[in-house]
């Protein structure tokens, strides 16, 4: 092999020809890989438009998911109001019930008392809203203002009801308007 047939090792310095460096030696540097060309197409326009579609694509996706969150409030609330619905009809049924008990002298004040119990429980968690609840306090308030055995019976087995109960209830036991 003669010396121009010779590969040429890109780690060597020069040695001479009319290449980078000059070509006496002194000062050569290696020399350097052609860069690769960029595929046709792969330029900083395409990398623009795909971060502009994914921009997009992202305020969409936050879009459906703020627009599937708002109807889920929407569903969850008429639920609410469905049950809450239900519920007051149960009362009313339960309570009317009661009521023609007591009428034809089948119900213990224990019964009567416990309903009106619970629907105030209902009413203090909040299933029963003051809507509801204002004619269930003032069936309570005629109710336990007309009957001595519950007045009686409240006396004697207060402490199976809960405080609250039992500082609402006082105030119709001692007369207080109902209204």
């Amino acid at each position: 092999m003669g010396d121009g047939d010779e590969p040429v090792d890109p780690t060597k310095p020069d040695d001479g020809g009319a290449g980078e460096g000059g070509g006496n030696g002194a000062g050569a540097s290696p020399r350097r890989a052609p860069e690769p060309e960029e595929p046709e197409g792969a330029g900083g326009s395409d990398k623009h438009w795909l971060d502009y579609a994914n921009f997009w694509t992202s305020v969409i996706v936050l879009i459906v998911a703020i627009a599937g969150f708002a109807l889920t409030i929407c569903q969850i609330s008429k639920a609410a109001d469905q049950i809450e619905g239900a519920t007051l009809y149960q009362l009313g049924k339960d309570g009317r019930e009661l009521m023609r008990e007591q009428r034809e002298g089948n119900a213990l004040p224990v019964d009567i008392l416990s309903y009106f119990h619970s629907a105030y429980l209902l009413h203090e968690r909040g299933v029963v809203d003051e809507a509801g609840w204002i004619p269930l306090r003032k069936a309570y308030c005629h109710y336990i203002q007309a009957s001595e055995p519950a007045r009686m019976y409240l006396d004697r087995y207060r402490e199976l009801y809960d405080s609250n109960f039992n500082t609402f209830s006082k105030r119709y036991e001692e007369g207080a308007e109902c209204v």
